[in-house]
């Protein structure tokens, strides 16, 4: 079962980590969860598995691509220091060039879209629906324009940065849970979902299994 949730400190990880069983009469386990329930902005959780049974969506490893900034100054265009104080409230220290991080990541979605069209063609002119993470409309409409992605096919991330707004790495796993929910999707059909961040991008192509 994978847990995938937003800002982390190591401070928060170590309590995490403590979860061994969740249950009625283990009090300890059951708050450190509510802790990273109420902490975190929103959490997704998902099982993977090679089993058929009972899946709503299968991605092939083969269809998934990642690019980083692996530029020497390349950390410098967005950083965060989160921190908790004496009473465990965190401390916020965000330095962000919006500018430099919306080019970077544009540059690196376009690179991740031409992998996946050079090397899954027949599979990527399939595609149905396109997903991106809902960083905000600007990103959306910078991405979408960048790569060449029809809006009509990203509706539906559009639709769920109004709904939920920004939903972070669990942006990935909202959409492919709601494709399938909202029919978007019938069976076998493929969708592809857009994900970056500060440091890159990855791309992964899912098919509706329901």
């Amino acid at each position: 079962m994978v847990l995938i949730g937003s800002m982390y400190t190591d401070w928060f990880l170590d309590r995490l980590k403590q979860i061994k069983l969740v249950s009625k009469k283990n009090r300890a386990d059951i708050n450190n969860l509510v802790y990273f329930l109420i902490f975190s902005d929103v959490v997704g959780g998902t099982i993977l598995s090679k089993n058929d049974k009972n899946r709503i969506a299968s991605i092939d490893s083969d269809e998934i691509f990642s690019c980083k900034d692996s530029r020497k100054n390349g950390y410098k265009k967005a950083s965060l220091k989160l921190s908790p104080n004496k009473k465990n409230r965190i401390i916020f220290d965000m330095n962000l060039d919006s500018k430099a991080l919306k080019k970077t990541v544009g540059n690196l979605c376009q690179k991740n879209i031409r992998q996946i069209e050079k090397k899954t063609l027949d599979e990527y002119r399939k595609i149905k629906v396109w997903g991106l993470h809902t960083a905000g409309a600007r990103f959306l409409d910078y991405i979408t324009s960048k790569c060449n992605i029809s809006k009509e096919k990203a509706a539906l991330s559009y639709s769920l940065m109004k709904e939920t707004g920004n939903t972070g790495a669990v942006s990935s796993l909202q959409f492919i849970d709601e494709s399938i929910k909202r029919k978007l999707l019938l069976k076998n059909e493929k969708g592809c979902f857009v994900d970056y961040g500060w440091e890159g991008s990855n791309i992964i192509l899912f098919k509706n299994r329901k």
